[in-house]
């Protein structure tokens, strides 16, 4: 017995399969990867993490950080997270792939595998002529001072027409009678008494609110507007300036005019 024992061959070893080591496609297509594979709770993780990700998740994140921090941090460990489960799919996609079943061969799976491959570097190529044609869209920040400059431009063009009217009749114009100041600020707009709602429209498509007060002793003007930025920044603008030309120093409320 033992020596018909010495003479069995060893098992053969089966060729260890040759897999593309990362699919890009699995990567940016991660939930829907995994949902036509048949991995219902990867598919639920990448779906449900990466949502804050894409409608998109740096807006959100900013809106968190400046109005409730602690929801930021959990929706950065979100991000993270979603960044991870990318990164997993991506490597572990012909195994993913190969576990489903849904090939009848090795050589089928690696075709299939490439096609997601080219799906993924279409998305990459979106992502970047994305990034480079709308860069706004992630960069919050100018958005926040776009926005602040819009505001006080629009406050700006009220002052303007504040000092244009008081040289016709000598005396200031407050929030009452607001819209009388269209005649110096709307084009096309020559009633004395204004045209309509013209005057608030203009400057509320550019403000979140503002007002304008006239001191007791009306010999100035305030007029104090609120930006639509994240933060909210205050604005005030007198016969001396304005209080907030740059938006480094928001939020600034309550807004302090100009002495």
């Amino acid at each position: 017995m033992a020596e018909e024992n010495a003479f069995i061959a060893p098992a053969e070893k089966k060729p260890k399969r040759k897999y593309p080591f990362f699919s890009f496609g699995a990567f940016f297509f991660n939930w829907i990867f995994a949902l036509v594979h048949r991995q219902w709770l990867l598919a639920g993780l990448c779906f449900f993490s990466g949502i804050f990700i894409w409608i998109p998740s740096v807006w959100l994140m900013d809106y968190f950080n400046v109005n409730a921090p602690i929801l930021g941090y959990w929706l950065l460990f979100l991000m993270a997270v979603h960044f991870v489960l990318m990164i997993y799919i991506g490597i572990k996609a012909c195994y993913i792939a190969e576990k489903s079943s849904k090939y009848r061969d090795t050589n089928t799976l690696v075709a299939k595998i490439h096609r997601w491959n080219e799906a993924g570097l279409f998305g990459l190529i979106f992502f970047i002529i994305a990034v480079v044609v709308y860069p706004e869209c992630f960069n919050t920040t100018g958005m926040d001072k776009a926005k602040f400059n819009r505001c006080v431009q629009a406050l700006a063009g009220l002052k303007v027409a504040e000092e244009m009217y008081i040289g016709d009749n000598n005396k200031y114009i407050g929030q009452k009678d607001v819209e009388k100041l269209g005649m110096y600020m709307i084009p096309g707009c020559t009633n004395p008494n204004g045209c309509g709602t013209s005057v608030r429209d203009r400057v509320l498509n550019n403000c979140k609110d503002f007002e304008v007060k006239i001191p007791a002793d009306g010999q100035d003007y305030q007029i104090i507007g609120t930006a639509m930025d994240r933060t909210n920044c205050c604005i005030c603008v007198n016969s001396k300036g304005i209080s907030q030309e740059y938006y480094k120093n928001c939020p600034s409320c309550p807004a302090q005019c100009p002495k």
